[in-house]
This record gives structure tokens, sequence and C-alpha cells, in this order.
């Protein structure tokens, strides 16, 4: 009687997920109601500690490597909203969308980049207070 014994192994293969490089984006400032910001990591607005704007909420897909990043802006003189994104690259799509309806101000702003996945959509939503 003989006996076979077959041993095979297993290797884990982990595929890598992609993290996203906001940077490849170049965001470098932020213009609202005329008043300049810097962007922190190509990514987040940095508010300089200012009390009228706040992060509300932020969700970033690594399998999409999109980011959407939401802020309320508190006024106490109305809701008209001007919103502007610079960046330091030339071919980056930058597109703004405002609309104002039930007391409050929307502005939705999409930047991507040709020849990378990464894109970001913003936006400020800005009531009277």
């Amino acid at each position: 009687m003989s006996f076979s014994l077959l041993l095979t192994s297993c290797e884990n293969e982990k595929s890598e997920i992609p993290m996203p490089n906001y940077k490849v984006l170049g965001v470098n400032s932020f213009t609202i109601d005329g008043v300049a910001y810097t962007a922190t990591d190509g990514l987040l607005l940095n508010t300089g500690g200012t009390s009228s704007i706040a992060l509300v909420g932020m969700t970033t897909s690594s399998s999409t490597l999109h980011s959407d990043v939401e802020y309320a802006i508190y006024s106490k003189t109305g809701v008209d909203l001007s919103v502007s994104v610079r960046s330091i690259y030339s071919d980056v799509s930058i597109s703004v969308q405002t609309t104002v309806a039930g007391g409050k101000a929307t502005c939705i702003v999409k930047v991507s980049r040709e020849a990378y996945k990464e894109s970001i959509t913003y936006k400020f939503v800005k009531f009277t207070v």
C-alpha cells in the first residue's frame, strides 16, 4: 500500500487598492464671496479659523478615486454666493454651478483632470442666520 501526500500552498494575493492623490489636481486656492482661502493637501479648504465656514461632511472612494466635500457658509447679509477654485495646472477642468432657492444658495464645483482618475466635487451651501 502506498500513500501519496500532495501539499499545496496558497499565497494570499492582495490587490493593491489605489489611494487617491488629490495633489495631481493642483487645487491651491478658493475664493468665496471675494475672500481668498488656500487649499490643504490639494483637497480641503483652509478656513483660517473663520467661524462662518464649516466642513459639514466628506466621503472618499478608493475605488473611484473621487471625493465629495461639503461646506456650510453662514451669513448675516444674504444668500448671494460666489465661489471659484483655482489649480496650478492649466489642464484641470473646473465647473461651477450655483442655484438659489428656499433661502439658501448652493454652489457645486467639480474638479477633474484628463489622464488622471482623481476627481473632487465640492458643495458649498450658504445660509442666512
